[in-house]
């Protein structure tokens, strides 16, 4: 589970994530600006609306006559809205040209005198924001004529905006107590997007994953157009899949074939030299160099018979065979009847290999032991942890040095230690191990023993019998 987070914290999968989260949560973010001045613009609309219903009934109250404004309708502005402190009260000042005072309404004392801060304008009303004496007010001019049209006085009509602006500053503060909830739906809607996006990828690595030397012919299949990119992507991992299968199929003829014709050459030339060495008349130089020439062949032929199994291991590792590796092995032991074997060997241990090429892992491990420990104790534990079996083989021989536990399982690779101490080998038997292990989707791994030698720990899938 841990290591699923950090997969899903890392890499492309989380720049992915946070992009999206990220251009979400810009556009919450937008949106939030936008509504707030939409919000604001139609606040303002309705208190314009409000004041300039207000300035025309005002504006019918008034008239001017001799260049003196005079009062037609005074209880137009004894209303309460004019008179005192109301819910929603006007306050109304006029203004000559000069900015002197002509009228004001009984409740501007509430707020003291506003002034005239209006600069010339040709519409008949004009809207804006002001502040007196840290009170915000929404206000509204409109200008005041003669009968000959020359400008008079300028009529100026203010209200509290304190209403409309605390109802868009509590949405906003609630959209802001809001806003860790909406980060965490929004990088959740990020995530299950990008895990929607990277589904069919994921499904094309995870089949692209499984597919191996023993199953090139198998296909990734994906619900995607053809003309898709995805569906495109897998149209060429198919066909590349296709002709690597077509030249392993060719490689693997022409290895089988090659390794056969290097075969029987190899087996009648030993069989000659078996022959020889049964001659009575050879004298003991004689016998020596055939003796040798005899090793050397068979030693040829071992390499050749490991590298036939190593390609047909990447052909077909009988991998749909049932195994039971607990009787596998006590007869593989059995044969090491005067070897100093110590096993521990689990019973119902099963296992889906093709048998011969599970002799020649359990094989090659133990005579692998036995000679680099100069036949010493050999410890061989097999045993299952959940849903995999551990082979486990120990001996007290030189030990494997670190900076040589990799290269150890490369084809044909001798330890240096190996060949000071004079043990022969060809340097195939552990890669062919490794082969069979990896053919089998295993692990295997080196420690150090104490006090000394190596320990070879090999795990591999285990199936239950029903």
């Amino acid at each position: 589970m841990v290591n699923k987070f950090k997969n899903i914290l890392s890499g492309t999968f989380f720049r992915t994530t946070l992009l999206i989260g990220g251009s979400l949560l810009l556009l919450l973010i937008i949106f939030n600006i936008i509504v707030y001045f939409e919000l604001r613009h139609e606040a303002d609309n309705l208190m314009d609306t409000r004041l300039r219903h207000e300035i025309e009934h005002i504006y019918l109250s008034l008239t001017i006559e001799n260049d003196t404004l005079k009062i037609i309708r005074p209880e137009e502005l004894r209303e309460s809205d004019l008179a005192s402190i109301t819910d929603e009260p006007f306050f109304l000042q006029v203004f000559d040209k000069r900015g002197k005072i002509l009228l004001s309404s009984d409740n501007i004392k509430y707020i003291g005198s506003m002034k005239l801060d209006a600069p010339f304008f040709s519409d008949k009303y004009l809207f804006k924001d002001e502040n007196v004496n840290d009170r915000r007010l929404r206000v509204g001019y409109q200008n005041l004529f003669r009968e000959d049209g020359a400008y008079f006085a300028t009529l100026k009509l203010g209200m509290f905006n304190d209403t409309y602006y605390d109802i868009i500053r509590n949405i906003m503060s609630i959209n802001l107590y809001l806003l860790p909830l909406f980060i965490v739906i929004i990088f959740t809607a990020g995530l299950l997007i990008t895990r929607r996006i990277y589904s069919p990828i994921n499904k094309i690595i995870e089949t692209a994953n499984n597919i191996n030397a023993s199953n090139l012919n198998k296909k990734i299949s994906i619900h995607i157009h053809d003309e898709d990119i995805l569906g495109k992507l897998t149209s060429t991992l198919n066909n590349l899949f296709q002709r690597l299968n077509d030249q392993i199929k060719h490689i693997t003829l022409f290895t089988d074939n090659a390794s056969h014709q290097i075969m029987n050459p190899l087996t009648i030339i030993n069989s000659e030299l078996e022959y020889l060495l049964n001659k009575s008349n050879l004298s003991e130089d004689h016998i020596k160099s055939i003796e040798i020439l005899k090793e050397q062949t068979e030693r040829i032929i071992e390499i050749v018979k490991s590298l036939l199994i190593m390609t047909k291991l990447r052909g077909n590792p009988g991998a749909n065979t049932v195994v039971n590796l607990t009787e596998l092995t006590n007869e593989i032991i059995a044969s090491y009847d005067s070897e100093p074997i110590d096993a521990e060997i689990e019973d119902d241990v099963y296992i889906r290999c093709h048998e011969d090429y599970m002799k020649i892992l359990i094989t090659n491990l133990i005579d692998n032991a036995l000679k680099y420990s100069n036949y010493d104790n050999v410890n061989l534990c097999i045993k299952k942890e959940g849903k995999r079996c551990v082979i486990k083989v120990a001996d007290r021989g030189i030990g494997v040095r670190n900076e040589e536990k990799k290269k150890i399982f490369e084809k044909f690779y001798r330890s240096s230690s190996a060949e000071i101490a004079g043990i022969k080998g060809a340097g195939i038997g552990l890669s062919l191990v490794y082969e069979i292990v990896n053919s089998l989707n295993g692990s295997i791994e080196i420690l150090d023993n104490e006090p000394q030698g190596a320990i070879f720990i090999i795990k591999l899938p285990t199936i239950e019998l029903v």
